[in-house]
């Protein structure tokens, strides 16, 4: 329930959303994968913590709706599967 609000505040006053888990950044704390030098995508946090739970697919899809081009989302899809590759618990 407060992540449904929180979600909802965030929606409203036109925050931004982690790209994988769709929450929003008024309440999520900001973390990057960088996918080219000096370049690097929001995920949160939390997500981050999680690496298991990443899934690149996802985040492609949620840049492509933002305009990002398939250039960029080639390079954030391989940096986010070398990411989950090298933080993996095995």
């Amino acid at each position: 329930m407060l992540k449904t609000l929180r979600n909802l505040i965030g929606k409203i006053f036109d925050f931004g959303y982690c790209p994988n888990c769709n929450d929003y950044w008024n309440w999520k704390k900001p973390g990057a994968i960088l996918y080219r030098e000096n370049s690097s995508v929001l995920i949160c946090k939390e997500c981050l913590s999680n690496p298991e739970k990443l899934d690149p697919e996802k985040v492609v899809e949620n840049l492509k709706i933002h305009g990002w081009d398939k250039e960029k989302l080639k390079l954030i899809k391989k940096a986010i599967t070398d990411f989950k590759t090298q933080h993996s618990s095995t």
